[in-house]
């Protein structure tokens, strides 16, 4: 490694050091992802806002990365689709937190979210989450959620909110469903008949606030030229009516994905949020992995 490089590392590691010390990066669990290893994984909170440019440009390069990693496991890292997707997310990477799991100080793992204003309501909005291929399956990905969601629950316990996101995979999208108990609460729907009034109306709304240059489908749920053109889905949810729905209607080479509504029902956010957490392994230390404290 170059003098430059080396002198390069010590000022992001010093500019980090001090970001957790304001609290702008902060430790917050310990998971176990191996119990034939004790292979441990620990998650961070990251203020994107707050924490030095440098540290947020490193951070944005190691989790464009892991996405590409995730999406074109086939391809040299850095390279395609995948890797010029994320690149156009810098200008906005400050208008998020990052929640992000790293396995001995590599990031493995990471979920990008922020709240907006949908139909006069809170909406958590759910922007990118991957795993790295080497550790998915693990409960990574499943861990990180649950802090996102505990975190939600807690700072705001009685607000009425909204879950928004924007899905490329089919196996994202059912999961997202089968948590969902009423279908009049999930859009789009899937099941050959359209989703309820209220819900298009939300998803319109959506829309229009967070993709306000994309064409819109209502009717399908589909947003046209979210990302660039890729290839076609090669994975399968197991779900024959989300499965069939991304053939019909999904369409990569035009760079589609799916906007995702759930009317998040206090009753069911909670009791959600409980399977969520009782699931965890018990190692999962909520506000104690580091300097930073509870997040």
């Amino acid at each position: 490694m170059s003098s430059e490089s080396i002198t390069e590392a010590s000022r992001i590691e010093v500019a980090r050091s001090a970001d957790e010390q304001t609290g702008a990066v902060r430790n917050i669990d310990v998971i176990d992802v191996s119990a034939a290893t004790s292979a441990r994984v620990r998650i961070e909170r990251v203020e994107m806002s707050r924490c030095s440019e440098s540290v947020a440009r490193q951070l944005f390069d190691e989790m464009g990365r892991v996405a590409a990693a995730a999406a074109t496991p086939e391809l040299p890292a850095g390279t395609g689709w995948a890797a010029e997707v994320w690149e156009t997310r810098w200008p906005g990477i400050r208008s998020v937190d990052a929640y992000v799991a790293r396995a001995a100080g590599e990031l493995v793992g990471f979920m990008l979210c922020t709240t907006v204003r949908v139909g006069g309501r809170r909406a958590l909005y759910l922007q990118a989450a991957y795993v790295h291929p080497a550790l998915q399956g693990r409960g990574i990905g499943f861990a990180i959620n649950a802090r996102v969601v505990f975190r939600e629950l807690c700072s705001h316990p009685f607000a009425r909110r909204y879950m928004v996101s924007d899905m490329m995979s089919p196996v994202a999208l059912a999961g997202w469903r089968a948590r969902v108990s009423s279908r009049d609460d999930f859009y789009p729907a899937m099941d050959g008949a359209p989703a309820t009034e209220p819900m298009q109306a939300l998803a319109l709304d959506a829309a229009r606030t967070l993709y306000p240059d994309l064409a819109f489908d209502v009717d399908s749920g589909v947003l046209h030229g979210r990302t660039g053109p890729r290839p076609g889905v090669s994975t399968r949810s197991g779900t024959a009516s989300v499965d069939a729905y991304y053939d019909r209607l999904v369409d990569p080479a035009q760079g589609d994905t799916v906007l995702v509504v759930v009317n998040g029902r206090r009753r069911e956010v909670l009791a959600g949020a409980g399977k969520l957490l009782s699931a965890i392994p018990r190692v999962l230390r909520f506000g104690r992995g580091g300097r930073g404290g509870a997040a």
